[in-house]
C-alpha cells in the first residue's frame, strides 16, 4: 500500500530528492517505517527513537552516524509537507521528481542531439534558425515528457489511495498483467488497466480485455479498464468498440474523473489533484511553464547554430 504513513516514509528513505541513501538504509526502510502511523511522529522523532526500533524477538535495528543524518536531513528538509497527507505528499514529490526530470532533459539538450533531418528541414522548409531549432527543441522535449507522463500518471494513481497496489507482481488474468489492483478489507478484490487516454485500444485489445475480465469477474472479483482523462460520452473510436464487443462496458471502465474519484474513495479528489499538480508545478517553476523554458533553451541553440554555421544552407551541408 503505496498512499500510506508507512509507503510515504519508505518512500522518501529510499529515493530521496536531494541524495541517495545508503543500501544498507535503504534495507531498513521498511522497518523504519513500520514503527510510524502518523506524519509529524516520524518528523520529530528523535536519535533516540531511532536507535531504540528493535526487531521481534529482541535486539535493535542500529543505525551508523550517517544513517542518522541523512534521516535528520530527511526531517528538516520539508520534502515532506506536514500539512499535507501521506497520499498527497507522495503525488507532490513524484510530481517534483517529474518537472526535475525535464528541466534537466531541456537543460542538457545539445544542437547535435536534436538528430536534424536534412530532408524533413527542407520538406517543412523550414528556413530560418530560429525555425528549425524550435521545431526540433520542442519535438525532442515533447517525446521525453509524454514517456517520462506514463510513468508520473501511474504513481499518482498509485499514490492516491490507501488500499491500491501495483498489480504487476500479483497473480491476475491469464494473460494479463493488471496495472493497479484495489483491496480494501472486507471487500472484494479490484483489477485496474490503466490506459493514458480515452483512445488507446483496438479491437483485438478489447476483445482481449473482454476475455479477461470475465475470467476475473468468474472468480467473484472485479476488473476495469481506466482512462485517465477523457469523459465517457466521448464519440472516440474506442469507445465506439466498447459498445459493440465489451458488454455491460459502462459498469466495466472507469473514465476520466472516475477512475481518480474510484482509487481515492473521495468523489472530489480530481479537483484537488489538480490543485496539488498545479502548486507543485508553480513552486519550481515560479511564474513560467515550461513552455517558456523550452523556448529560452531553443534560443540559445538558435545562437549556436548562427555562430557555428552562420545559415540554414550551411548547417544542412554538415548534416549529409
Amino acid at each position: 500500500m503505496a498512499g500510506t504513513v508507512q509507503g510515504l516514509i519508505e518512500f522518501v528513505l529510499i529515493k530521496h530528492i536531494h541524495k541517495a541513501p545508503s543500501v544498507e538504509l535503504k534495507k531498513k526502510a521498511k522497518i523504519i517505517a513500520s514503527q510510524f502511523n502518523d506524519i509529524n511522529a516520524f518528523l520529530s522523532a528523535t536519535e533516540t527513537d531511532f536507535t531504540s526500533i528493535k526487531f521481534i524477538g529482541g535486539g535493535v535495528l542500529g543505525f551508523s552516524k550517517n544513517e542518522l543524518e541523512f534521516i535528520k536531513e530527511i526531517q528538516v528538509s520539508k520534502v515532506i509537507d506536514s500539512k499535507l497527507s501521506a497520499q498527497q505528499n507522495l503525488c507532490k514529490i513524484a510530481t517534483e521528481l517529474f518537472i526535475k526530470k525535464q528541466l534537466v532533459m531541456i537543460g542538457a539538450l545539445t544542437l547535435e542531439g536534436l538528430n536534424c533531418n536534412p530532408i524533413l528541414i527542407s520538406a517543412l522548409r523550414l528556413q530560418s534558425s530560429e525555425e528549425l531549432v524550435k521545431f526540433y527543441v520542442f519535438q525532442a522535449a515533447g517525446r521525453s515528457i509524454v514517456t517520462s507522463l506514463g510513468f508520473l500518471v501511474q504513481d499518482l494513481l498509485l499514490y492516491s489511495g490507501e488500499n491500491v497496489f501495483d498489480a504487476r507482481h500479483e497473480e491476475s488474468g491469464d494473460h494479463t498483467k493488471w496495472d493497479l489492483v484495489k483491496q480494501k478489507t472486507g471487500e472484494v478484490r479490484v483489477w485496474i488497466e490503466v490506459k493514458s487516454g480515452p483512445n488507446d485500444l483496438d479491437k483485438a485489445q478489447v476483445l482481449h480485455y473482454k476475455k479477461e475480465i470475465e475470467e476475473i469477474e468468474k472468480r467473484g472479483e472485479k476488473a476495469y479498464i481506466g482512462e485517465t482523462y477523457g469523459k465517457r460520452t466521448s464519440n472516440t473510436i474506442t469507445h465506439g468498440l466498447y459498445r459493440q464487443y465489451l458488454p455491460d462496458w459502462e459498469k466495466r471502465t472507469l473514465i476520466g474523473t472516475e477512475l481518480w474519484d474510484f482509487i481515492s474513495d473521495d468523489p472530489s479528489y480530481h479537483e484537488k489533484l489538480i490543485k496539488l499538480l498545479t502548486s507543485t508545478a508553480e513552486i519550481l517553476l515560479g511564474n513560467h511553464s515550461l513552455v517558456e523554458v523550452i523556448e529560452a533553451k531553443a534560443e540559445d541553440l538558435t545562437k549556436v547554430l548562427n555562430a557555428e554555421h552562420k545559415t540554414v544552407t550551411t548547417f544542412i551541408n554538415t548534416l549529409w
